[in-house]
């Protein structure tokens, strides 16, 4: 099938909106763990207060972090992915791998994890695409999934507006008619 470029597929601002409500919550819930700790009320996990604080805490900061990534996408005017005569630019996933060109795809494959969908780029040089990461966590989050499964681009797309299987298929299209 051949398609008009570019191929753009916007974020869901609506499951953008639910996961951000409910990571707001979860930091909330985190705040009055640890609230009540500090007045020593209610009970503690496995018996703990510093476990229990400890847990607030991670809960505060991780939740916290994720609101933070939501909000950035939510108030962003950027798509989710374009597909053009260059490559992909993937900006849906919080580890933004910015221009992915064709000439460095060599597949494309699917990918499940629980209830999160990815499709997975398979590029010449991983490694390049984990050294334009600034964030310590995201390069790590890269290597680990460089190493687990080959690639380093995982495109989540549970927050996009098209399935896993349709992203795949258009990018495949889109292989094809440049590898040929």
């Amino acid at each position: 099938m051949n398609r008009t470029l570019p191929i753009i597929y916007p974020i869901n601002r609506f499951k953008l909106v639910l996961y951000l409500l409910g990571a707001l919550l979860l930091v909330a819930a985190g705040i009055l763990v640890f609230y009540n700790c500090l007045n020593h009320q209610g009970r503690y996990f496995m018996g703990s207060i510093e476990l229990t604080y400890i847990l607030a805490v991670l809960c505060i900061v991780f939740f916290g972090y994720a609101s933070i990534l939501f909000c950035s996408k939510l108030f962003s005017n950027k798509p989710g992915i374009i597909i053009d005569e260059k490559g992909i630019v993937e900006n849906a996933t919080s580890v933004v791998n910015g221009l992915i060109p064709w000439k460095d795809i060599t597949s494309v494959a699917l990918y499940k994890m629980q209830s999160n969908k990815f499709v997975l780029i398979y590029v010449l040089n991983p490694e390049e695409y984990i050294e334009r990461q600034k964030n310590i966590i995201k390069k790590k989050s890269m290597q680990a999934n460089l190493k687990t499964h080959g690639t380093s681009i995982f495109i989540n797309t549970n927050m996009l507006k098209i399935t896993d299987v349709e992203l795949a298929l258009v990018i495949k299209e889109q292989l094809a008619i440049r590898q040929n």
